[in-house]
């Protein structure tokens, strides 16, 4: 047996302490709860902070010749705090005057002027509603109302049988000047079918932001079996930030 040299052992490099093991679980905390102990009243600022991570786009574009083609896109993000609402993000842009290359020609999009809405779990149901064939309209006759400070928007979602597929509107207009966006697309049977599916299995991500689902140990000679969900985050560190389960 050789013997052990002190300076060669990890624990004992001059500068390089053994970093202690995370807990393998903790405690998740209560949306009001303070990191670290700290007493009611203290200033948590950090706490309050919620960023989102972007988990996927769907985009749908309708140019045409005459140049006044428009694009939808639906983007989910879920917050980095688990207990926190997740939220699916629509966009709406219209088509940029087409430029022509000899016999070719190219559209764009003007994506710095878009719309953008946030919908909720409730928002996203209703539009589910419409692609499901459960109403004809989402948010009855008046369609789904989203008041912000200095603008209000108005969503519409309706079924359409001339022409075929379902009519998405957008509304935005300022308290200011009066100045906005308004544009309406048709979703084909086709894209409404493919949307349907994807804001089906995005529901339950919206409602349980905080879980992620992760194979699991399949029956011996299986494989792995896809069923098992884990919290994506459960505590905080001794610092106050999000810590993954181990």
């Amino acid at each position: 047996m050789q013997p052990q040299h002190p300076q060669n052992h990890p624990s004992t490099r001059p500068g390089r302490p053994e970093p202690s093991a995370p807990p393998r679980s903790a405690p998740r905390p209560s949306p009001g709860a303070k990191a670290g102990g700290e007493p009611e009243g203290a200033s948590s600022a950090p706490e309050s902070r919620v960023t989102f991570r972007n988990c996927g786009q769907l985009a749908f574009h309708h140019p045409n010749r005459r140049g006044d083609g428009r694009a939808l896109r639906f983007e989910l993000k879920l917050p980095d705090i688990p207990w926190e609402a997740g939220f699916l993000f629509m966009e709406m842009a219209h088509q940029n005057p087409t430029e022509r290359d000899r016999n070719r020609s190219f559209a764009t999009f003007d994506w710095e002027r878009k719309v953008t809405v946030k919908l909720g779990f409730i928002d996203v149901c209703e539009i589910l509603a419409v692609l499901e064939g459960e109403q004809e309209q989402a948010g009855g006759d008046r369609g789904l109302y989203h008041a912000a400070p200095g603008m209000n928007t108005l969503i519409g979602c309706r079924r359409s049988a001339d022409p075929a597929g379902v009519w998405i509107d957008v509304s935005r207009k300022s308290e200011r000047d009066g100045q906005g966006f308004k544009g309406t697309f048709l979703l084909r049977p086709t894209e409404a079918l493919g949307l349907r599916h994807v804001l089906r299995q995005g529901l339950f991500h919206l409602a349980f932001p905080g879980t992620v689902a992760t194979p699991g140990p399949g029956p011996a000679g299986q494989g792995a079996s896809p069923t098992t969900v884990r919290p994506a985050r459960t505590g905080r560190d001794a610092g106050g930030r999000l810590s993954d389960a181990a």
